[in-house]
Protein backbone atom coordinates (compact mmCIF):
# COMPACT_ATOMS: atom_id res chain seq x y z
CA UNK A 1 0.00 0.00 0.00
CA UNK A 2 1.26 3.80 -1.02
CA UNK A 3 1.54 6.18 2.10
CA UNK A 4 -1.02 8.69 0.83
CA UNK A 5 0.73 11.63 2.52
CA UNK A 6 4.08 10.90 0.45
CA UNK A 7 6.04 13.72 -1.40
CA UNK A 8 3.92 16.49 0.42
CA UNK A 9 6.74 17.50 2.79
CA UNK A 10 8.34 19.96 -0.29
CA UNK A 11 10.58 22.35 0.12
CA UNK A 12 6.91 24.92 -0.25
CA UNK A 13 5.86 23.33 3.00
CA UNK A 14 9.03 23.94 4.96
CA UNK A 15 9.26 27.31 3.95
CA UNK A 16 5.71 27.52 5.43
CA UNK A 17 6.47 26.61 8.83
CA UNK A 18 9.00 28.75 8.94
CA UNK A 19 7.32 31.89 7.87
CA UNK A 20 4.29 30.71 10.43
CA UNK A 21 7.11 30.20 13.13
CA UNK A 22 8.46 33.71 12.21
CA UNK A 23 4.63 35.30 12.50
CA UNK A 24 4.65 34.03 15.86
CA UNK A 25 8.03 35.14 17.23
CA UNK A 26 7.27 38.49 15.73
CA UNK A 27 7.25 41.33 18.10
CA UNK A 28 3.94 41.73 16.69
CA UNK A 29 2.90 37.85 17.26
CA UNK A 30 2.57 36.27 20.42
CA UNK A 31 5.82 37.02 22.26
CA UNK A 32 6.17 39.35 24.65
CA UNK A 33 9.48 41.66 26.13
CA UNK A 34 12.41 39.66 27.49
CA UNK A 35 15.67 41.23 29.75
CA UNK A 36 18.51 38.97 30.05
CA UNK A 37 20.52 40.13 32.73
CA UNK A 38 24.14 39.79 33.35
CA UNK A 39 26.65 39.15 35.98
CA UNK A 40 28.83 42.26 36.98
CA UNK A 41 26.57 44.90 37.27
CA UNK A 42 27.92 48.93 37.51
CA UNK A 43 28.39 50.77 41.09
CA UNK A 44 26.71 54.16 40.33
CA UNK A 45 26.02 56.82 42.70
CA UNK A 46 22.16 57.27 43.96
CA UNK A 47 20.23 59.50 41.88
CA UNK A 48 17.91 59.95 44.43
CA UNK A 49 19.85 61.16 47.37
CA UNK A 50 22.61 64.05 47.91
CA UNK A 51 25.73 62.05 49.64
CA UNK A 52 27.68 62.89 52.76
CA UNK A 53 31.10 63.52 51.26
CA UNK A 54 32.67 62.20 54.34
CA UNK A 55 31.50 58.84 54.62
CA UNK A 56 30.81 58.52 51.04
CA UNK A 57 26.91 57.05 51.84
CA UNK A 58 23.54 58.77 51.52
CA UNK A 59 23.11 62.24 53.81
CA UNK A 60 19.63 61.17 53.71
CA UNK A 61 18.26 64.22 52.05
CA UNK A 62 16.49 64.35 48.62
CA UNK A 63 18.16 65.34 45.48
CA UNK A 64 16.29 67.73 43.87
CA UNK A 65 15.13 66.48 40.38
CA UNK A 66 15.34 62.74 41.66
CA UNK A 67 12.70 60.18 41.07
CA UNK A 68 11.03 59.46 44.31
CA UNK A 69 10.84 62.62 46.52
CA UNK A 70 11.49 61.48 50.06
CA UNK A 71 11.45 63.13 53.81
CA UNK A 72 15.15 64.58 54.68
CA UNK A 73 16.51 62.02 57.84
CA UNK A 74 14.55 59.14 56.30
CA UNK A 75 16.02 56.95 54.28
CA UNK A 76 16.62 57.17 50.47
CA UNK A 77 13.96 54.75 48.85
CA UNK A 78 16.01 54.46 45.89
CA UNK A 79 19.05 53.08 47.20
CA UNK A 80 18.08 52.34 50.88
CA UNK A 81 20.06 55.18 52.49
CA UNK A 82 23.49 53.33 50.80
CA UNK A 83 24.44 56.34 48.61
CA UNK A 84 24.64 54.09 45.67
CA UNK A 85 23.14 51.64 43.69
CA UNK A 86 23.92 48.49 41.24
CA UNK A 87 22.66 48.97 37.33
CA UNK A 88 22.26 45.47 35.61
CA UNK A 89 24.05 44.71 32.12
CA UNK A 90 21.36 43.34 30.37
CA UNK A 91 19.77 42.89 26.59
CA UNK A 92 16.46 42.73 26.06
CA UNK A 93 14.34 41.16 22.83
CA UNK A 94 11.24 39.85 22.48
CA UNK A 95 10.04 35.78 22.73
CA UNK A 96 7.07 33.83 22.92
CA UNK A 97 6.74 32.46 26.37
CA UNK A 98 4.40 29.46 27.68
CA UNK A 99 4.06 29.90 31.51
CA UNK A 100 3.63 27.19 34.59
CA UNK A 101 -0.46 27.06 34.09
CA UNK A 102 -0.07 25.54 30.03
CA UNK A 103 2.38 23.25 31.32
CA UNK A 104 0.29 20.64 29.25
CA UNK A 105 1.80 22.50 26.59
CA UNK A 106 5.40 22.91 26.88
CA UNK A 107 7.23 21.57 24.24
CA UNK A 108 8.73 18.15 25.83
CA UNK A 109 12.43 18.80 26.26
CA UNK A 110 12.52 15.68 28.52
CA UNK A 111 12.86 17.27 31.85
CA UNK A 112 11.31 15.74 34.75
CA UNK A 113 8.91 19.07 36.31
CA UNK A 114 8.71 19.59 40.06
CA UNK A 115 4.79 20.14 40.80
CA UNK A 116 5.77 23.11 43.32
CA UNK A 117 8.22 24.68 41.08
CA UNK A 118 7.03 27.55 38.92
CA UNK A 119 8.32 27.11 35.48
CA UNK A 120 8.41 28.91 31.81
CA UNK A 121 9.15 27.94 28.63
CA UNK A 122 10.42 30.36 25.95
CA UNK A 123 10.96 30.12 22.23
CA UNK A 124 13.03 32.17 19.57
CA UNK A 125 15.58 32.42 17.08
CA UNK A 126 18.31 30.62 17.45
CA UNK A 127 20.48 33.95 17.03
CA UNK A 128 19.70 34.96 20.98
CA UNK A 129 21.25 31.62 21.66
CA UNK A 130 24.50 33.28 22.97
CA UNK A 131 22.36 36.26 25.03
CA UNK A 132 20.35 33.27 26.59
CA UNK A 133 23.59 31.34 27.66
CA UNK A 134 25.30 34.24 29.17
CA UNK A 135 22.23 35.30 31.17
CA UNK A 136 22.03 34.90 34.96
CA UNK A 137 18.65 35.57 35.18
CA UNK A 138 15.79 36.83 33.08
CA UNK A 139 12.63 38.78 33.24
CA UNK A 140 10.22 36.91 31.00
CA UNK A 141 7.88 39.53 30.38
CA UNK A 142 8.97 43.53 31.48
CA UNK A 143 5.50 44.37 30.86
CA UNK A 144 4.70 42.91 34.25
CA UNK A 145 7.88 44.14 36.13
CA UNK A 146 6.15 46.26 38.55
CA UNK A 147 3.72 43.01 39.98
CA UNK A 148 5.89 40.98 42.25
CA UNK A 149 8.94 38.32 41.78
CA UNK A 150 9.56 38.46 37.87
CA UNK A 151 12.86 36.96 37.45
CA UNK A 152 13.44 33.82 36.08
CA UNK A 153 17.02 31.08 36.09
CA UNK A 154 17.30 28.88 33.26
CA UNK A 155 16.62 25.15 34.32
CA UNK A 156 18.17 24.23 31.32
CA UNK A 157 19.91 25.26 28.45
CA UNK A 158 18.51 26.37 25.14
CA UNK A 159 17.58 23.46 23.00
CA UNK A 160 17.19 23.71 18.91
CA UNK A 161 14.37 22.41 17.23
CA UNK A 162 13.49 23.12 13.53
CA UNK A 163 10.74 21.49 10.98
CA UNK A 164 11.75 23.56 7.84
CA UNK A 165 14.83 25.26 7.20
CA UNK A 166 15.84 27.77 10.51
CA UNK A 167 16.36 26.88 13.46
CA UNK A 168 14.64 28.04 16.79
CA UNK A 169 15.50 27.55 20.51
CA UNK A 170 13.67 26.40 23.20
CA UNK A 171 14.05 27.46 26.78
CA UNK A 172 12.80 26.14 30.41
CA UNK A 173 12.69 28.56 33.00
CA UNK A 174 12.05 28.03 36.95
CA UNK A 175 11.03 31.10 39.06
CA UNK A 176 13.92 32.55 40.92
CA UNK A 177 13.84 32.45 44.56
Amino acid sequence: MTNPLSGIITPEFKQTFDNAIDALLEDTGITVPCRMIYSGGKKTTCPNCEIDAINGCSAHIYKSGGPIPFTTGSPCPTCNGVGFIYTEASDSFYMAVLWNELRAKFINLGIKLDDKTIYAQSICAIEKHPMIIKAQSAVLNTNLEGYGMQRYERESDPTPFTFGYKTYIVTLWRRAK
